[in-house]
């Protein structure tokens, strides 16, 4: 049966280049060698678990670049790491080891007389090797056995040269028995009783028997020596060896093009990798030799820590792609440290979008200096030339309709431009898993209610859409100077609709107008505070509205109501700072409110209160804050919000008793939320929601049986993976 057409391809490259070692295995005292690199891939993991849980039909490929060739690895330059591990690693439940396996290959075909060649010729590893690869050519199978000298012929050689061997050793040791005195030494013990003549016949008989049986027993071990010898000499220069030598060296080259697989392959592959992955793998595999270690992350890691050959990679991953024309969506996760030792990665960069493939990159460094936990909207000019191309490479997203507030409530700093780039510097585990959620949380649109509702508990950074209804649906004015009024409404009005059950009442969108700091006191309780731009962005990326107040001069006025009148071609675009520059000096002509409701970096976008008619169905865009305003008045913002402290018991429980509903009712809808993981602040140990007893204010952990109080964030990152990515490892 053909695989279905797959909605998502998402692809997963990761540099392991010698650049990389330092980032992989820092080697750190509070950070094992290793911890990070098992990260890397158990994001990867985890990325492909929630892609088969929101699309059953999705592809997904793992390629690893940066490995060592030479004329002793014949290794391509880049690789796919699902087909290497599915290869080495063992089925589920499986602990066999590599020579273990290759045994058990030989005895099923009939030639279990070569297990101690096998043991003795071959590492562990490189037995493990050579199976892998007669797993994934069966064809190559009858080869290598017809290759292994026939048991019979061994078993001749083995028997001519112990034979030989043995008269060898006999000769020897006879004539090595002439030069035992045996016969002084009975003559002298034994002529004292029966005379000097008897006693030399006799010691003569016995020196010559003794004589004989030593000649005997030095013969069997020289022949058992010889036998040893030309036997391992002939299996040392068999086919058999030659090839699995020959395996040894360019065995990887079965993997050098990515594959996109069935995600739920990938799950199976990737699991089973981190199911066998040491606990403690310094102290387990640093007591082994060479020929013991099985390690299968070592026997990856050997091949590891070449030249970055990142242009290749890309060219790669977009030839995956490529294999998967009907895709409807196409994602690349990068993770390096930008450099590359083949060329200018833009090009190939270039070449995946404009086949609509979205690239996210994330760079991996051991440095810690700099900031772990932010987004960026721009580039650094401290950078180094690595981070800027992994920077340049990243796809833009806009802030509003992607679920940076995750980030922001767990500590990220967000850039206030309103757009944000798919790149972020990261050192330690939790950071990296902390931006695998943001790659992830797009498609998870299920839980968007979840976010709102409960990361309200605690947070005034989720608030539901109804700020967004209103602005679609804008007042007016009319012909009254009440300009003021209808915006200080609207910002009091969409700030108190996040109260759930406001003792009081919501104000009226026009029956009370009033100042701001009037409203304030009035309608318990919000407050308000002036901001600069990057302060009222902020607000508006936290979804509050934001009143913003200015004035302009007659002419200025002219400009722009000409600009956004209804009958006006140009009513939907940017009004920009050099269309209303010659209007700055003269006097101001009147003042004017309105409210700031959206922003991207080159534009600020604000409700109007002249009717549904004008500009773009009430709203009007901006360049920047010079735009609105002139000498004596500047533009003005003023971020109007409430924090839970202020909230009467009557508010917190009404709020308490809508999260219940909607949670119910979602849980109804969604099932699957309940078997996402969450893990336990106090004894720091992951279990699934279901299991969880209490509520989203106050659970009991099933694993210590403690109480505690959810953290909203922490939670709501939860909900929004669907496949835990919240098992960090501490860093």
């Amino acid at each position: 049966m053909p695989d279905p057409a797959p909605q998502i391809v998402v692809g997963c490259l990761l540099d392991v280049s010698g650049s990389m070692r330092s980032a992989l295995e820092p080697g750190q005292s509070n950070e094992p060698a290793g911890d990070r690199l098992r990260a890397v891939l158990r994001a990867a993991l985890k990325l492909a678990k929630a892609e088969r849980q929101q699309n059953s039909s999705a592809f997904m490929f793992v390629g690893v670049f940066g490995l060592q060739t030479s004329e002793a690895h014949l290794n391509p330059q880049a690789a796919d790491l699902c087909g290497i591990a599915d290869a080495l690693l063992n089925e589920s439940g499986n602990n066999s080891s590599g020579h273990d396996l290759l045994i058990a290959r030989a005895n099923a075909n009939n030639v279990s007389y070569i297990s101690k060649y096998i043991k003795t010729k071959l590492t562990t590893r490189e037995a493990r090797i050579v199976d892998a690869h007669l797993k994934v050519h069966p064809d190559q199978v009858r080869k290598f056995i017809d290759a292994i000298p026939p048991e019979a012929e061994v078993e001749k050689l083995h028997l001519s040269s112990r034979t030989g061997g043995a008269l060898i050793g006999k000769v020897i040791g006879l004539v090595a028995s002439k030069f035992i005195p045996f016969g002084s030494v009975i003559v002298d013990a034994a002529g004292t009783a029966v005379g000097s003549a008897v006693g030399t016949a006799v010691g003569s008989t016995v020196g010559t028997a003794v004589g004989s049986a030593v000649g005997t027993a030095v013969g069997s071990a020289v022949g058992s020596a010889v036998a040893e010898s030309v036997e391992d000499s002939r299996v040392e220069t068999s086919e058999a060896l030659a090839l699995a030598r020959s395996i040894q060296r360019k065995w990887l080259s079965d993997f050098q093009s990515f594959i996109p697989l069935p995600v739920s392959e990938v799950v199976d592959v990737l699991q089973r990798l981190q199911d066998q992955w040491p606990d403690h793998e310094d102290g387990d595999s640093g007591n082994l030799s060479q020929d013991d270690n099985d390690n299968l992350i070592d026997a990856i890691r050997q091949y590891m820590y070449g030249l970055t050959p990142m242009c290749y990679a890309l060219q790669k991953a977009r030839d995956a792609f490529r294999s998967k024309p009907e895709a409807k969506r196409r994602v690349l996760v990068l993770m390096s440290d930008g450099i590359s030792t083949d060329g200018d990665p833009s090009t190939a960069a270039h070449d995946l979008r404009m086949e609509e493939v979205s690239i996210a990159t994330v760079k991996l460094t051991d440095d810690r200096s700099g900031p772990q936990r932010a987004l960026y909207y721009e580039a650094n000019p401290l950078w180094d030339e690595g981070t800027r191309n992994l920077f340049h490479m990243s796809k833009r997203i806009h802030a509003l309709t992607h679920p940076v507030p995750v980030l922001a409530a767990a500590g990220w700093a967000i850039p206030p431009a309103g757009e944000v780039a798919l790149f972020c510097t990261v050192c330690t585990v939790t950071a990296l898993e902390e931006f695998c959620t943001l790659l992830l949380s797009a498609r998870f649109g299920s839980a968007d209610a979840l976010l709102d509702i409960v990361g309200r508990i605690r947070l005034d950074d989720y608030i539901n859409n109804e700020h967004l209804a209103i602005h679609r649906r804008p007042t007016n004015q009319g012909t009254r100077g009440i300009c003021y009024a209808h915006a200080v409404a609207s910002v009091v009005h969409m700030a108190l609709l996040r109260i759930v059950a406001r003792e009081g009442g919501r104000a009226s969108l026009l029956k009370k107008f009033c100042p701001l700091s009037d409203a304030c006191i009035w309608y318990r309780p919000l407050k308000f505070r002036e901001v600069d731009e990057n302060g009222a962005r902020e607000a508006v990326l936290r979804r509050r509205p934001v009143l913003a107040t200015f004035g302009l001069s007659k002419d200025g006025w002219e400009t722009f109501s000409k600009h956004f009148h209804k009958k006006s071609a140009r009513r939907t675009t940017v009004l920009t700072e050099a269309q209303m520059a010659p209007d700055f000096d003269k006097e101001c002509g009147g003042g004017h409110a309105v409210v700031l409701v959206s922003c991207s970096p080159d534009s600020l976008t604000f409700l109007n209160s002249w009717g549904s008619a004008w500009g773009d169905n009430g709203l009007f865009r901006i360049e920047n804050p010079a735009v609105l305003g002139n000498k004596d008045r500047s533009l003005h913002f003023y971020d109007v919000y409430w924090i839970e402290p202020g909230l009467t018991n009557a508010e917190r429980q009404a709020f308490d008793a809508r999260v219940d509903e909607e949670l119910r009712r979602r849980a109804e809808e969604y099932e699957s939320i309940f078997e996402l993981e969450y893990r336990c602040p106090r004894c720091l140990d992951n279990s699934a929601l279901a299991d969880f007893r209490g509520s989203v204010r106050r659970a009991l952990c099933p694993k210590c049986q403690k109480w505690f109080e959810p953290d909203p964030g922490s939670l709501a990152k939860a909900m929004y993976l669907r496949a835990g990515l919240n098992d960090v490892v501490q860093s």
